[in-house]
């Protein structure tokens, strides 16, 4: 129990700290961007985003979550996962292109787009093979250069080629900024990378694949809800953005956007530590056979998330209007104040329920774990097409509150009754 405690303390602490200098630099990038391209650049720069992060987690969720639930540590296992991914990405590519370009934002930016997608996957996976071997200081490394890169080059291309459009300008910073941290990860895994990709070229070929999909059926159980559980879950966090651009004004989207991005994703990354440090720990409990220490384990995880809602509560009810002032640099509408505390109670919920569903992962009720996100999705795109148009970005919001509730009340009804059923003995 001693040495759990002490590798997730660890752990912790590096991926705190990393995260928290990541946070910091994505806080400061945002307003950034309002200042130099405009709320309505960033507005649009955000749909675009939004389409790279959700495709690349639904190609590559589900890997990931197949090397921190099932990870070996052999070198055979990596070669298979890596194989899977290319298999997975390339007709992804072809879907990432084809949705940019029917967005009509021209083929530069949907092809940067796409090889931005492809390699963003490409490093995600990678760092989680570190994630599972319990190094938090590689995986910190990567994501590290990639947002110091970005933000460097959204300044210097403001400067540099203000010629070009503000997404334009936008998008290249983003692609540049993967593109250096696949670099500095080829660096370090050149070898395994060239032996990955020479082996699928000589071996591509539909016996080869039909090979892979036997041998390794129990990924594919295992992650195929979860690919769709990781798009609906990226959908339930961007889909109101689509609805607000076809409602209401650019400015609208670029001010709920910032807004939402500093706050949501600031949390997130303040959360996130517990969950990349603490999963890897819980699933080696679990699979040694000591399912209630690893259960144990979970709950003081939720405790731990839990105080530091409390006071994320408290700072937000007094500073929202100093956070939307001198933090997102935008007026301190009574509108953009009443986003400040629904989208924080909302990460927590969200973040909670990565906690909660964890004993529904460990059983491997992927399905069920789709169902309820897909319970969640309609209920939050029906209430957004009706209720935006009549209140506005306020509404989405709340919303964002409503759907995570939902996915979290679900869940933990479902694990109450698989308990109940347990200890009936049926």
């Amino acid at each position: 129990m001693f040495k759990s405690h002490q590798l997730f303390i660890n752990n912790f602490s590096i991926y705190f700290l990393g995260l928290l200098s990541s946070g910091l630099i994505s806080f400061i990038t945002i307003p950034l961007i309002v200042k130099y391209y405009g709320v309505d650049g960033y507005g649009s720069f955000s749909l675009v985003q939004n389409v790279i992060l959700v495709l690349i987690s639904f190609g590559g969720g589900w890997l990931n979550q197949c090397v921190l639930r099932f990870n070996n540590y052999s070198t055979h296992f990596k070669f298979s996962i890596f194989q899977l991914f290319f298999i997975t990405f390339f007709p992804i590519s072809l879907l990432c292109f084809g949705i940019l370009t029917l967005m009509d934002v021209g083929i530069l930016i949907a092809t940067m787009g796409t090889v931005t997608m492809f390699l963003g996957s490409l490093v995600a996976l990678s760092i989680v093979f570190y994630q599972s071997k319990f190094n938090a200081r590689k995986s910190f490394y990567f994501d590290f250069v990639r947002i110091v890169v970005f933000v460097l080059m959204v300044l210097s291309f403001h400067f540099v080629l203000g010629e070009l459009s503000s997404l334009l300008r936008l998008i290249l910073s983003l692609f540049i900024s993967y593109l250096l941290s696949f670099f500095f990860l080829l660096r370090i895994d050149f070898r395994f990378f060239k032996i990955s990709i020479d082996l699928f070229i000589k071996k591509i070929n539909r016996d080869y694949f039909a090979s892979l999909f036997k041998q390794h059926h129990y990924l594919f159980q295992y992650g195929w809800p979860l690919a769709l559980w990781f798009t609906i879950s990226s959908l339930l966090n961007v889909s109101d953005r689509y609805i607000i651009g076809y409602y209401l004004t650019e400015k609208d989207l670029g001010t709920y956007s910032a807004i939402y991005d500093l706050l949501y994703k600031g949390i997130t990354l303040l959360y996130a530590p517990i969950l990349v440090a603490g999963f890897p720990i819980m699933t080696q409990k679990y699979n040694s056979g000591n399912k209630s220490d690893a259960l144990r384990f979970l709950k003081k995880l939720i405790f731990f998330e839990t105080i530091i809602f409390i006071v994320l509560l408290v700072a937000a009810y007094f500073l929202k209007s100093f956070f939307i002032i001198k933090i997102v640099g935008i007026a301190a509408t009574e509108q953009s104040v009443d986003l400040v505390l629904p989208i924080v109670c909302g990460a927590f919920i969200w973040q909670l329920a990565m906690l909660v569903h964890k004993p529904l992962e460990f059983e491997l009720k992927t399905k069920t774990m789709l169902l309820f996100s897909a319970v969640a999705l309609a209920v939050n795109l029906v209430l957004n097409i009706v209720f935006i148009p009549v209140y506005g970005i306020v509404f989405a919001s709340y919303s964002t509150v409503l759907c995570a509730l939902v996915y979290l009340l679900l869940t933990v009804f479902f694990i109450g009754f698989l308990n109940k059923k347990e200890l009936c003995g049926t």
